[in-house]
């Protein structure tokens, strides 16, 4: 059975599942592309083809008033995300341009849902390398959920099985000073970028190209922000790292001697799911 489920922007969740704010004939899931050609003979040569905006409609039954109205202020804090699981969670970002509020006759109210894509399905993909070193100066992973441990020291790997660029979010944690990185795709280099920053203990630098404007800010570990360093950026390098298909590994480096820790988040994305 599939499901759904809104995110906002505090980190709420709303069950649409729920039989109290039930998500029914559910259209706009698939995949539609916008396509325009130029005709030579009897053939057409392709000039633009794009993935065109999703729009996602349905309906929702409310119990009561009470029930629309606290959906009606869980929806105010954007951006939402559409949570969709059909086995294994598939996510989207969404704008509600559209809720109508009728009466049912046997009680409660039904509202036709409009919502449209701000971009594509995209799946999580969490990859960590948090090393440190031992009283002899060895270098050892440290316990961490979703942990990911290369030999290689400060490198993470992510295997992509989409034919779709998909952004990446960086997370270094200092100590550490002008951290660097190289981007591998299946073997070869495809992209490298660098930060001209010293990164405090209780402090992380955070590369981000998962959402438009990319950024590069520079945050406490409780994700409060401190300040915004594209600035700091080297401009000769990319600096925005985009995943493809194939095996994506990413290697970091830094001008100092601790260990360097780092954490990346890879948003696959995927034309319809």
């Amino acid at each position: 059975m599939r499901r759904f489920q809104l995110i906002n922007s505090l980190g709420k969740k709303w069950d649409l599942n729920d039989s109290r704010s039930f998500f029914h004939d559910v259209s706009g899931l698939g995949l539609e592309r916008k396509a325009s050609y130029t005709r030579a003979g009897t053939r057409y040569m392709p000039e633009e083809d794009v993935l065109a905006q999703k729009q996602i409609k349905g309906k929702i039954c409310f119990t009561d008033y009470e029930q629309y109205r606290q959906f009606v202020m869980f929806i105010q804090y954007k951006p939402l995300v559409l949570v969709y699981n059909i086995g294994e969670e598939y996510r989207i970002r969404v704008s509600i341009d559209k809720l109508e509020k009728k009466e049912l006759a046997t009680g409660g109210l039904y509202s036709n849902i409009t919502m449209k894509s701000l971009g594509t399905y995209y799946k999580t993909v969490k990859r960590q390398n948090f090393r440190s070193a031992d009283s002899e100066g060895k270098a050892y992973p440290l316990a961490y959920p979703y942990a990911y441990y290369d030999a290689a020291s400060g490198t993470v790997i992510v295997d992509s099985d989409s034919v779709m660029e998909s952004g990446i979010r960086i997370s270094i944690f200092g100590p550490c000073t002008n951290p660097s990185y190289i981007h591998y795709l299946n073997g070869e280099v495809k992209a490298d970028g660098k930060v001209n920053v010293t990164v405090e203990d209780g402090y992380k630098l955070i590369i981000d190209s998962t959402v438009i404007p990319y950024s590069i800010k520079l945050c406490t570990v409780r994700n409060e922000l401190v300040k915004d360093v594209y600035d700091k950026s080297d401009f000769s390098t990319e600096r925005f790292l985009l995943l493809e298909s194939g095996v994506n590994k990413i290697s970091f480096m830094h001008e100092s001697s601790e260990a360097i820790n780092i954490s990346v988040e890879a948003e696959i994305e995927y034309e319809s799911v």
